[in-house]
């Protein structure tokens, strides 16, 4: 007998007080006539219940899975789980208790969400080899970023699987800067927010990106000019604020569209590095329909280890990002407004307005 059975078989025996509370909702096919395990073998893990119809996994976590080190493991195994196509859905235990609505609620939207996984489970059983390319497997977004928690229920009310990571990291530097500075440019939310949080004073700002903008506003900050992508910023300094002592905050990766423009122009500028972006390249052994692009730098971490191409979509935060995009694929769409909420946005009209099987 398997090691990992042997294991099973002792946790369902020794089941904490809310997994057995838990399983009087779920045992005999009490919900939705669907058929739950506990303590159920997958892959290399072990989960606490698991609907293998529509491949939906539930765990619930006692007070240890607070500690760092147990969260990180949670957060792996979730993320490779959902990899595959699994519906991962994780509770404290008093909420079994407390909430047992909310538990049940998330799980028959996990049921309709999983529907295209049980409808290729049976197919499965029929054609051994289902086409990669056929639109059954295909409607899983991939998300170069965490994602909010209303973000990702926007995405998974449209009826996609969503895989989540993050593809860069941003480390700040410790930079010199005059405290004052009458016109500083930045084309990231991270500059501005490195600036403001050095104490530096600035009269006017130009920015790219509407998620600049408003991080700006919101800080009574004084903005004269914003644009979508660097290189109409750089047009728009050249035509209206050339005489301005400039200082440019950036990233040390930064694009080189806004620097390279002022200097054709004869412009003068002070370069201030303030962060530095590192990237973390995950290798994907998938197709993914559609993947969440929030940065250039989002898009390079990507493709050092996975090909961007037809018939993936590219779903970009702006045209920044969507320039970096087009070196590897044509198929790009551009949110309509420079925000993650608004990127999450376009990606789920896309699929709603797309699919076949809703």
């Amino acid at each position: 007998m398997r090691y990992r059975t042997q294991i099973a078989r002792k946790l369902r025996q020794e089941q904490t007080q809310a997994e057995q509370h838990l399983w009087e909702y779920l045992r005999n096919r009490n919900f939705r006539g669907l058929k739950f395990r506990r303590q159920h073998p997958l892959k290399q893990y072990i989960v606490d219940f698991f609907c293998h119809s529509h491949g939906i996994i539930i765990e619930l976590d006692g007070g240890y899975h607070k500690r760092g080190d147990v969260a990180k493991q949670d957060y792996a195994r979730d993320f490779h789980l959902e990899e595959l196509g699994y519906k991962v859905l994780r509770y404290r235990n008093h909420m079994v208790y407390n909430e047992p609505h909310h538990i049940l609620n998330d799980l028959k939207r996990a049921v309709r969400q999983q529907k295209k996984y049980a409808q290729h489970k049976k197919q499965t059983t029929l054609t051994p080899n289902p086409s990669p390319g056929g639109r059954g497997e295909s409607e899983i977004i991939l998300s170069t970023k965490t994602l909010s928690q209303s973000d990702r229920e926007r995405l998974l009310q449209a009826g996609v699987r969503l895989v989540s990571y993050d593809a860069i990291s941003i480390s700040p530097l410790d930079f010199q800067s005059a405290k004052v500075i009458p016109h500083a440019i930045v084309t990231s939310k991270n500059a501005a927010r490195l600036v403001l949080e050095k104490g530096i004073q600035v009269g006017n700002w130009y920015c790219v990106g509407d998620k600049t903008q408003s991080f700006l506003a919101k800080k009574g900050q004084q903005v004269v000019e914003k644009a979508q992508n660097a290189f109409d910023l750089a047009q728009r300094i050249i035509k209206g604020y050339h005489q301005n002592k400039l200082v440019f905050f950036c990233g040390q990766s930064r694009r080189d569209e806004l620097p390279n423009e002022l200097k054709k122009a004869h412009i003068p500028f002070e370069e201030i590095v303030v962060y530095r972006t590192q990237l973390i390249p995950k290798k994907f052994n998938q197709t993914f329909y559609g993947i969440l692009f929030y940065s250039p730098s989002g898009v390079r971490s990507f493709t050092t280890k996975n090909k961007l191409e037809s018939p993936t979509f590219a779903f970009c935060i702006g045209q920044t990002t969507a320039q970096e995009a087009k070196k590897y694929t044509d198929k790009i769409i551009v949110a309509k407004q420079s925000t993650v909420s608004h990127t999450v946005a376009s990606t789920a009209q896309h699929i709603r307005n797309t699919s076949t099987w809703n």
